[in-house]
């Protein structure tokens, strides 16, 4: 598969001429509102956004940025480098004829980026990752929230990444380095196909998530952990709501003052006891242990960094990954879950050591698996 830097999306994007993050808004209203109920999860109702100084940074071609414009703040900038998202925006908001603020578009990386103002809301949806650079980036991101005002981000677990990390691992079987992104995308397309059309709701065109997700470096570099959000961002910041909303807080609000109010540990510590719901869209569990699911967590990412080795490498065998496969299925046999049967699957697949795509694509239980990848959070910025 191609090299690239693991971190760079943005190379890759480049390099293709590609913004591969569409997303279908034939049904506008439908689109709109789901970006509500997202936002009203997060703490924001609408009428928060009126009259607000916002900025988004990586809206790509501007589909989600749509219904923040359409509830007036009072400035909205919009921070894409990619040339062709760039004009893509353009386009979408040319047809777009629902009363709404006009964003200006700064054509710029946010390494080059300097504040033009103190801003009320910064949102970073789906984007910066787990290197280095990118949590630095994450710092200065905060460092554009004015006092009070609110950053939306996206973390992850590896554990939401555990199926599709399988994904890009037994693609390596019919994917090679002499085939051109069309090609691959053709091929990945036939396999991958009918495990898309599980998602009812899906709104990304197939051929988009093939590229992002399967053939993209930079998917790879995932995204931060909520405990190395919360060391990034220090104490000036504190954690808002979550979605999925997975925390509870039964303390006294009389007792919520000085360091007591510990907003931070108590969402991080509400997450270490769900880490495993993050396995698959479908189920919701029960809470159980931060220590079965840290164990979990590592096991997820010990299979991340094995598909960076083989992709790097070129080491087309994968029966290394059994051995964490097999262990990650230990991990959760305790919850009597159906997917113990969809592993067992992989495991069968990958030991026969014949996958091609038409055994991908007919695949009768792994094809519906799909984690939840994306854990979006709003905190506040307190000083």
């Amino acid at each position: 598969m191609t090299k690239n830097n693991l971190n760079d999306h943005l190379s890759f994007y480049l390099e293709n001429e590609i913004s591969p993050v569409r997303q279908d808004i034939s049904n506008l209203s439908k689109h709109l509102e789901r970006r509500s109920s997202l936002y009203r999860y997060l703490g924001l109702p609408n009428e928060y956004f009126k009259g607000k100084n916002i900025l988004e940074v990586g809206p790509a071609s501007g589909h989600n940025s749509l219904y923040v414009a359409s509830c007036k703040p009072d400035k909205f900038d919009l921070l894409e480098p990619n040339p062709v998202a760039v004009k893509e925006i353009d386009e979408l908001y040319k047809n777009f004829n629902i009363p709404h603020t006009i964003p200006r578009i700064i054509s710029k990386p946010l390494q080059e980026f300097e504040k033009f103002d103190n801003y009320d809301l910064v949102i970073c949806e789906a984007w910066l990752g787990i290197s280095h650079i990118e949590r630095e980036l994450m710092k200065k991101l905060c460092s554009f929230v004015k006092s009070n005002g609110i950053l939306i981000t996206t973390l992850a677990s590896p554990v939401g990444y555990f199926f599709n990390m399988i994904r890009r691992l037994i693609s390596q079987k019919f994917l090679f380095d002499s085939d051109n992104l069309d090609q691959k995308t053709k091929k990945l397309l036939s396999a991958f196909s009918p495990h898309l059309k599980t998602l009812k709701d899906m709104t990304c065109p197939h051929i988009d998530w093939v590229q992002d997700s399967l053939i993209n470096p930079g998917f790879l570099d995932m995204h931060p952990s909520p405990s190395m959000f919360i060391n990034d961002i220090g104490l000036d910041f504190s954690i808002y709501n979550t979605y999925p909303n997975f925390s509870s807080d039964w303390r006294w609000y009389k007792s919520l003052y000085g360091e007591n109010k510990n907003f931070n540990n108590i969402s991080n510590d509400s997450y270490q006891k769900n880490i495993h719901n993050f396995l698959d869209y479908r189920f919701v569990f029960e809470e159980r242990s931060p220590k079965q699911n840290n164990e979990l967590e590592q096991l997820c990412f010990n299979l991340r960094n094995f598909v960076v080795m083989v992709e790097d490498i070129d080491n087309n065998s994968i029966s290394q990954a059994v051995d964490i496969i097999i262990k990650v299925k230990e991990n959760i046999d305790s919850l009597k879950s159906p997917l113990v049967k969809c592993i067992d699957e992989v495991l069968s697949l990958i030991k026969t050591d014949k996958i091609d795509i038409d055994s991908i694509a007919k695949m009768k239980y792994f094809h519906e698996c799909f984690g939840r990848e994306l854990l979006y959070v709003s905190t506040i910025r307190d000083n």
